[in-house]
């Protein structure tokens, strides 16, 4: 017997849940919308502009300290006016801010099933120092010596009013030390249904020393160094393994730590894509450390070497004083077709990145370079410049590449740097290929035609064809009009549109963070932003989502009779000995067929040639589908995917096939197709392939063939399921309920439908019609 689930709401016209409960709609999201123009969100505009009047929502209503600190979920999922794609607003605090750490960093786990985003609020879990209330409301710390009689709230100098009471707070105190309120590492599952602070975690606040890094070939493992600022009590120059685990609870254990006692490690955007090593740097010392993860973690270079590397400047201006690196990225794979680079940009230098092997033959591990100024340049193999700056002093080009690569980011293969392109035009997202140290040939007028030719920011981490982009579009300008875009490196022509940002909708001047800064999942079917147009403030600023393309479905192969059931066989097409990777020496095995896969990269993994195209990570089920006629559809079953929750296996193949046994009658014609289902929820919006299975009175198959060919553009929408589940029931809302109990506070109860098996999200109206 199945029992119907209460679940409970609390809100202020806007949609928050409460308890540990996912935040779901129906299975479409665009056929469920029908109250008109969905972003114009009239309802969370409302309490945006009543927001200064607004109840205290705060950890004391909101988080479950009885269950890890878990968090009401805030999901809010809307459609973009001007193209219908789907939007997830992933926090829903009206007044603070919830943003990515920086660009092109990775936020989303290896198999997309949860993010972590730095939060500025408050938590029971632990104190974060710098909040209080006087006199009937509530402040942050914005300087330090404002515990004296004289600059007490509200000396603007020193506090900024909250835009609520926070009752939980404590009271102001004379003479006792405020420090700025620092943000905290929150975390939260993809599809919505788990919010909570990473209180276990080996840094709890994400200061600019405190990247995360999530391990791209493990499920559910982020790499941090440790901390003392929140009471973790972690080693500072330790690197620690944090792991989570279903519940969202995190469990941590230092893997390499360096010799001096005191120093303190960041390992900003600088683990390998192949989870085989890693380069920390020691920010106190100025040393970099690399290690090995793979087995027993080990560092390779125990004493470090200093991070001023011997650049040759004769490739472009040198900085004018050392002051470490402006930005920085590992990038390629160990067996890869380029081996491992940390791809480089001194600070100050006016443009040149290089590119350094992470140990070379230097003082203490250090990389070293061979000057060489005529092709085709023997350097050594351990430090070699990537372009120059317009020219070098001697006013040679060598690269014919006169172009400043601008907010550069490198593939996950290191064969190319997706950057913005605004010296000369035409201008937009432009590639720069590694090999050649020029722009990538194929395109002739260097830059993707679409949507947005005044481009900002990139991020191509995901192992996809795909990278996404942020700009405004051609002959308009301002922040307020930019645009998330995605492009596809095989078509010049393939940008499109993804949603509208909405960045500093207000007005105000804002903060670096606030701008657009999208980051891309490990398959590349969503892309994480910054926005504030839901926001009082353009410096309070919330984290979204949106769909760059929807999980591929997988090819049918065969069907065989099992018993009394039709076993249906499906794979992604990728080649043929998969599983023998590029490793093996001599070279064996691997056929990989770059023409047809039906991934979303169509090159190899790690090695580009040699190796078969690189799986899903993000999928968490199949659902198989049947039909009588091909044309109506209904779903089966699921079956699980399996291939990134191993150790060391995401994106490899350690499945290579599945299959799903399926009850057909004796003497019928069924039609039969399969969708991918991912962590965040996602699943596919077209139909694999569909095979056609016809059984006699015995049930013994007599005929089985492809009847639909696999779609040609497999992430697009095609509608072919369109039916609306069940509504839940027992709907009631009552105003004042404990423990939301001021004025203008409601609490919601609904059953959920039996059958809940398509429900992927609910929605409310002003009456309270779900």
């Amino acid at each position: 017997m199945v029992k119907a689930r209460k679940k409970v709401l609390f809100f202020e016209t806007a949609i928050l849940l409460f308890g540990f409960f996912v935040l779901q709609n129906f299975y479409f999201a665009d056929n469920v919308m029908a109250d008109g123009v969905v972003e114009n969100l009239d309802e969370v505009v409302l309490r945006k502009l009543r927001i200064l009047n607004m109840p205290s929502w705060g950890a004391n209503l909101l988080e479950n300290s009885a269950n890890n600190y878990i968090w009401q979920p805030e999901m809010l999922q809307y459609v973009d006016v001007l193209n219908g794609n789907e939007v997830w607003k992933i926090t829903n605090t009206p007044a603070g801010t919830n943003n990515t750490q920086d660009i092109s960093t990775t936020h989303w786990s290896a198999n997309g099933n949860w993010i972590m985003f730095h939060s500025l609020r408050n938590t029971n879990a632990f104190s974060r120092g710098g909040l209080v209330n006087d006199n009937g409301y509530s402040y942050s710390a914005i300087a330090s010596a404002g515990s004296t009689l004289a600059n007490r709230p509200p000396n603007a100098t020193y506090w900024k009013r909250l835009p609520f009471f926070d009752a939980s707070l404590p009271n102001w105190v004379e003479s006792q030390w405020y420090e700025y309120p620092s943000k905290i590492w929150m975390l939260s599952s993809t599809d919505g249904g788990r919010l909570l602070p990473a209180k276990n975690s080996s840094s709890r606040s994400p200061n600019w020393l405190n990247y995360i890094a999530w391990n791209p070939a493990k499920a559910d493992e982020f790499l941090m160094g440790g901390s003392e600022s929140m009471g973790e009590g972690t080693q500072t120059n330790s690197l620690y393994r944090n792991t989570v685990d279903a519940a969202g609870v995190i469990s941590k254990a230092p893997i390499l730590t360096t010799e001096n006692p005191t120093g303190r490690l960041s390992i900003k955007k600088s683990m390998a894509p192949d989870g085989s090593n890693v380069y920390l740097n020691d920010i106190y010392t100025g040393k970099a450390y690399a290690g090995t993860l793979i087995g027993t973690p080990s560092l390779d270079t125990p004493i470090g070497y200093s991070r001023e590397l011997p650049f040759d400047n004769y490739w472009g201006q040198a900085p004018t004083a050392w002051a470490g690196y402006h930005d920085e990225f590992l990038a390629g794979a160990v067996n890869g077709e380029d081996g491992l680079w940390h791809y480089i940009m001194p600070e100050s230098s006016n443009g040149p990145w290089w590119r350094a092997k992470i140990v070379g033959s230097g003082a203490g591990g250090q990389p070293i370079h061979t000057q060489d100024h005529d092709a085709p340049y023997a350097w050594g193999n351990e430090l070699e410049p990537v372009n120059t700056k317009l020219v070098n002093h001697l006013g040679i080009d060598p690269w014919n590449l006169v172009q400043y690569p601008s907010h550069f980011t490198p593939d996950r293969w290191g064969h190319y740097a997706i950057f913005s392109k605004v010296v000369d035009s035409p201008f937009g997202s432009s590639l720069l290929d590694f090999r050649t140290h020029d722009y990538w040939k194929p395109y002739p007028d260097n830059a993707f035609s679409g949507a947005v030719p005044g481009v900002q920011h990139h991020d191509w981490e995901a192992w996809s064809d795909w990278s996404v982009s942020s700009g405004q579009p051609a002959g308009q300008v301002g922040y307020d009009l930019y645009r998330v875009v995605a492009q596809n490196y095989r078509n010049q022509s393939s940008q499109k549109m993804l949603c509208s940002a909405h960045v500093r909708e207000n007005g105000d001047s804002a903060p670096y963070d606030s701008l657009t800064r999208p980051t891309q999942s490990s398959d590349g079917t969503k892309a994480m932003f910054n926005s504030t147009f839901l926001n009082v403030s353009d410096d309070d600023i919330q984290l979204f989502w949106t769909v760059a393309y929807y999980p591929y479905p997988p090819e049918i192969k065969s069907a065989v009779k099992n018993v009394s059931d039709v076993r249906l066989t499906w794979d992604f097409n990728q080649g043929e000995n998969c599983s023998v990777s590029s490793q093996n020496t001599p070279r064996t095995g691997p056929t990989p067929n770059f023409t047809t896969p039906r991934t979303y990269a169509t090159r190899g993994w790690p090695h580009e040639t040699l190796d078969c195209p690189p799986s899903p990570r993000e999928i968490k089920n199949f659902r198989v589908w049947q039909s009588s006629d091909n044309l109506t559809w209904t779903q089966l079953g699921t079956t699980s995917y399996n291939n990134c929750s191993g150790d060391n296996e995401c994106g490899m193949w350690t499945e290579i096939s599945w299959n799903y046994d399926a009850s057909q009658p004796n003497n019928t014609t069924r039609y039969y197709a399969v969708t991918s289902l991912e962590h965040s929820g996602l699943e596919s919006r077209s139909l694999s392939n569909t095979w056609k299975v016809i059984t006699d009175s015995n049930g013994n198959i007599t005929e089985q063939t492809q009847q639909s060919s696999y779609p040609t553009n497999p992430g697009s929408k095609s509608n072919f399921f369109t039916t609306t589940p069940s509504a839940p029931t027992l709907i009631s809302a009552n105003h004042k309920e404990s423990p939301a109990t001021a004025d203008g506070q409601y609490t919601i109860r609904w059953t959920a439908p039996t059958n809940k098996d398509l429900i992927r999200y609910y929605t409310k109206s002003n009456k309270f019609v779900l």
